[in-house]
């Protein structure tokens, strides 16, 4: 039983090969075939390497890049914005603590407005 394998051809199938070529097309048509053979294969490398896909698909990427900054910018601005306008929000702690600073004071003072002697009353 014999078993045939498809794969590279051999030695002796390339020199069958030449030799039918040589007898079909002649010693001057084959290198001009090759040299279109050749054209053909480095125009399609060609066409595959300079895939403008690629290159536009960068560009439309960093232009959403570009759009989501911007707008990421603008909503902070906005978000800003509306703190100053509420201000339940824009009550920061600095300020609670200036507000405890000025209400300590504000006690004192009014206490020693109460101790201080008016001239003409008698306590």
């Amino acid at each position: 039983m014999v078993s045939y394998t498809c794969g590279m051809p051999g030695g002796y199938e390339i020199i069958l090969i030449v030799v039918v070529l040589l007898l079909l097309f002649g010693g001057k048509k084959i290198p001009e075939l090759a040299r279109g053979i050749g054209k053909g294969i480095r125009d399609f490398r060609k066409a595959t390497e300079e895939n403008d896909l690629a290159k536009d698909i960068k560009d439309v990427a960093s232009e959403i890049n570009d759009v989501k900054n911007s707008v990421t910018s603008e909503v902070n601005k906005v978000k800003e914005d509306m703190d100053k306008l509420n201000p339940k929000k824009a009550f920061t702690v600095k300020d609670a603590v200036t507000q405890e600073k000025t209400a300590e004071e504000k006690p004192e003072k009014t206490a020693e407005k109460k101790t201080k002697k008016t001239p003409g009353k008698k306590e």
